[in-house]
């Protein structure tokens, strides 16, 4: 099938990161429930739709989201969440740019275009 029509989102990265949220839209009358928008105007559109997400370099640089997340890996280890081990994952990556002594100058080397 070939693709008729290309949605670009751009995503943020925040400490909601893993939590489901349905977004809501009507279109035509008929509603479209979904993680993210974009989704549900795939849905709207039909499979000859694809859907690009788009984060900036500087998403991994966000201390705020990193201290939410750490807050819900605290969470977990009080057995309030069953998703630790992929969220654990996920900040432990995070928290090696953001936190660890020459990595965030790392990771700015690596972005396209850097002097």
């Amino acid at each position: 099938m070939s693709v008729k029509r290309i949605i670009y989102q751009i995503g943020r990265f925040e400490s909601s990161i893993d939590e489901k949220v349905n977004f809501e839209i009507e279109i035509n009358d008929k509603p479209y429930s979904c993680e993210l928008s974009s989704f549900a105007l795939k849905k709207y559109f039909g499979e000859s739709t694809k859907v690009i997400l788009v984060y900036p370099v500087s998403i991994l640089l966000n201390e705020k989201a990193l201290k939410g997340i750490e807050n819900k890996l605290n969470k977990n280890l009080a057995g309030e969440r069953k998703d630790e081990e992929d969220l654990k994952s996920f900040y432990e990556k995070i928290e090696g740019i953001v936190k660890k002594p020459g990595e965030k100058e790392k990771y700015i080397k690596k972005i396209p275009g850097n002097i």
